[in-house]
């Protein structure tokens, strides 16, 4: 049997929560990271990392930020990416 209209929008609208859930946990551990790491985040690399809607380049974000040396070399690396 078949799907309605209905159940496929419901179906893909909590695909769209989970994806929009899983974007915000990994931002939000990149922020942590961050601020662990260099005990601040500036507000404008909060809205850069807030603004990215990829699961691959979030996951590159997050190596940047436990790898670089400061925040100006994670800055300068996730401008690279995110332009």
């Amino acid at each position: 049997m078949g799907r309605t209209i209905a159940q496929a929008l419901i179906e893909e609208g909590k695909e769209e929560g989970l994806k929009e859930g899983l974007y915000q946990g990994m931002q939000q551990m990149i922020i942590e990271t961050l601020e662990l790491r260099f005990e601040i985040a500036p507000v404008d690399i909060i809205e850069a990392i807030n603004d990215v809607m990829n699961v691959n380049t979030l996951r590159m974000i997050q190596r940047y930020a436990i790898q670089s040396g400061s925040i100006k070399g994670f800055e300068e690396k996730m401008k690279a990416i995110t332009l």
